[in-house]
């Protein structure tokens, strides 16, 4: 039992399954309250996309041979069938979407699946938008904003910046959790940069912007992370 719940728990951290349910799961969030419609192929087509994106660099490493021992790299090698599946499936109604989804709708995710791989590597160069200093939340902001709120049809301007600050707060405690990791690549963020010094005054403004637009809109998502911070 013990085993089994080791090994449930990997795929569940690991194979960024959770990521991907929660872009799709936001994304319909959006769509609810806003009033917009949406196939059920769009929900499942955002999170086999970003299950797929969130791979492609472990993949690619791991494909290249790349020394790397990190946990996430021990459960590709240990589970190499489990992801297969997984992936393939995900590529396949990635394909298939293609033929049912309006063009505008195709046109904004592949905008996206662009700006995601130029995060992780800008082609013919030696850097990447990541690499670009202080620019990690605010590019990954800016994607997950596009693929949860400005994909639905009847969502606005105060929609998109919710979404968009909503994700600009889950970012940054991950900046200062990925410290050590971003320090020992030379990526300067705000967390590397300043430490808790602007990091931390920086997630009360955030939450106070949380709590002033909840003030004005009880429907925001972000007033969670208010509440949380």
């Amino acid at each position: 039992m013990k085993q089994f719940f080791k090994s449930f728990s990997e795929h569940i951290f690991y194979s960024n399954i959770i990521i991907a349910l929660a872009a799709a799961c936001l994304y319909m969030y959006y769509a609810m309250i806003s009033g917009s419609q949406f196939p059920f192929i769009l929900p499942l087509l955002i999170f086999c996309s970003t299950y797929i994106v969130y791979h492609a660099q472990r993949i690619g490493d791991h494909l290249l041979h790349v020394k790397d021992e990190s946990r996430f790299n021990k459960y590709y090698k240990s589970n190499k069938a489990s992801t297969s599946i997984l992936t393939i499936f995900s590529i396949g109604v990635c394909l298939y979407s293609l033929f049912v989804l309006d063009i505008n709708k195709i046109i904004i995710l592949l905008f996206c699946v662009c700006l995601s791989f130029l995060y992780i590597k800008i082609p013919f160069t030696k850097i990447s938008l990541r690499s670009i200093p202080y620019s990690k939340p605010f590019v990954i902001a800016l994607v997950w904003t596009f693929v949860t709120s400005v994909l639905n049809d009847k969502t606005n301007i105060l929609h998109h910046f919710d979404a968009y600050v909503f994700i600009l707060l889950l970012c940054i405690p991950f900046d200062i959790k990925d410290t050590d990791i971003d320090e020992k690549e030379k990526t300067i963020t705000l967390a590397t940069k300043f430490k808790a010094n602007l990091t931390i005054p920086l997630l009360i403004l955030a939450s106070l912007y949380c709590a002033f637009i909840h003030t004005f809109w009880p429907g925001s998502f972000s007033i969670i992370f208010a509440i949380l911070y």
